[in-house]
């Protein structure tokens, strides 16, 4: 009697054909085509569960520096308006961090319909930690951006 493995060999293949010459002897070799079968499909599972996980681990991390560019980007807005930058400059950063903004609003709109409640509650505390940085290092233009 043989062992069960899960991946058969041409070898053992070959063996097996040249035993039974065609004839079937009375075997029953059909519950080993059904036991790979199981762990071909226990493979693709277990393949497909890495994969999606994989995926989320990416967008959360995306989502993570989504935040971090976002603040970036409005913060930059504030410090070239209190330093008084020139017009021109003020406006394209302004526009920038907008930007930033509206596509942060989607990536959140998303999450929301997604329900995952893990990425919106790590992007609330991201959010929220750069935001006390900015306060610590450049309080007048964190007075500046946050009551908006």
């Amino acid at each position: 009697m043989s062992t069960w493995r899960p991946f058969k060999s041409n070898k053992d293949k070959n063996n097996n054909e040249s035993h039974n010459h065609g004839h079937s002897h009375g075997h029953n070799h059909g519950h080993n085509h059904r036991r790979n079968n199981y762990w071909d499909q226990f493979k693709a599972l277990a393949q497909t569960f890495a994969d999606k996980e994989m995926q989320a681990t990416a967008q959360v991390q995306t989502f993570m520096e989504q935040i971090d560019d976002t603040v970036l980007n409005v913060s930059l807005a504030g410090k070239g308006f209190q330093t008084g930058k020139e017009e021109d400059l003020v406006n394209m950063l302004c526009d920038s961090a907008i930007v930033s903004l509206n596509m942060l609003a989607v990536s959140c709109e998303y999450l929301y319909k997604e329900n995952d409640r893990n990425a919106i509650d790590l992007g609330r505390k991201r959010a929220h930690d750069k935001l006390s940085e900015l306060k610590s290092s450049n309080n007048a233009v964190y007075e500046l951006i946050e009551p908006h």
